[in-house]
């Protein structure tokens, strides 16, 4: 559901508000004899009022929009960054499902190299089903678009042909992305890139790291500098997680059934925010 793709800022508050004078009339000190005759001296004028306060973004770039969330979504805007709830994401079976559907154990797609591969959902790092973001949504020349909060990593094609993860706030016309069309892997550069505000949001992790979303290829990390670095940190978590599958334990993580941000994620953001605070994005 898209509420506006304009940047607004709030506007000064009007309400007249009354200004307690400095110097009480009635009190001697605040007459002034001089010698000829004896005035009151005016109060001097009140100081300017400063400007409201900006309101935070609820999950993306600081132009003015208002949040309506809660303290769970402040802690999301600051650990995870994800996907809009429209997004759609393919399973190895075919089907296309709704992102905020996916569920530990699914099979789904995702490109290694220049080959179409199957990954496998580990666990929802953040969850915020109702709750509105602003996203960045890229249009590519093959007619594919996908929406990402701002400092969601996702590959671009570099002359070399190589993939640079950038966070998609850097993205530009002109730049080359990898996309699916009719199950052929192809190179397809961006033509549009707009703000719009969506409700809903979600940011699934794989065991490869990276995922197809609306068949175009994204890192499943955010507010990162490098993505390699990150999917080597989430290693132990991905042992974790393929060794409790082995044993039948269908959702080694738990079910994230609640909204909110998952504590391995949580966790991590803090410990580099505190000793490591170079290798997040700001």
């Amino acid at each position: 559901m898209i509420f506006s793709s304009t940047i607004w800022s709030a506007p000064l508050n009007s309400t007249n508000e009354t200004v307690t004078p400095l110097f009480d009339s009635s009190s001697s000190s605040s007459i002034i004899q001089d010698k000829s005759e004896s005035h009151t001296r005016p109060p001097p004028p009140p100081p300017p009022r400063p400007p409201p306060p900006r309101p935070p973004p609820p999950h993306g770039p600081s132009d003015g929009y208002s949040s309506g969330g809660s303290s769970a979504s402040a802690t999301a805007t600051a650990v995870a960054y994800c996907f809009s709830d429209d997004m759609l994401v393919t399973l190895t079976t075919g089907q296309r499902i709704p992102i905020g559907k996916l569920r530990a154990g699914d099979k789904l797609l995702t490109i290694d190299g220049s080959k179409i591969i199957t990954s496998e959902m580990v666990m929802m790092l953040d969850k915020h089903a109702s709750i509105e973001g602003i996203f960045y949504t890229i249009t590519t020349m093959s007619g594919h678009n996908i929406s990402l909060t701002d400092v969601h990593l996702i590959p671009i094609i570099t002359v070399d042909g190589l993939l640079n993860y950038v966070p998609v706030r850097d993205i530009k016309k002109g730049d080359i992305l990898y996309v699916v069309s009719n199950g052929t892997l192809i190179q397809s550069p961006v033509i549009n890139v707009k703000l719009e505000v969506k409700v809903g949001y979600f940011s699934p992790l794989t065991t490869a790291g990276t995922l197809l979303v609306n068949d175009i290829l994204v890192s499943c990390y955010a507010n990162v500098k490098s993505h390699d670095n990150a999917h080597f940190y989430m290693a132990p978590f991905r042992w974790y997680y393929q060794l409790f599958r082995s044993l039948s334990i269908t959702e080694p993580f738990g079910s994230h059934a609640t909204d909110g941000v998952h504590i391995i994620p949580l966790s991590m953001y803090n410990f580099a925010r505190w000793f490591r605070p170079s290798t997040l994005l700001h």
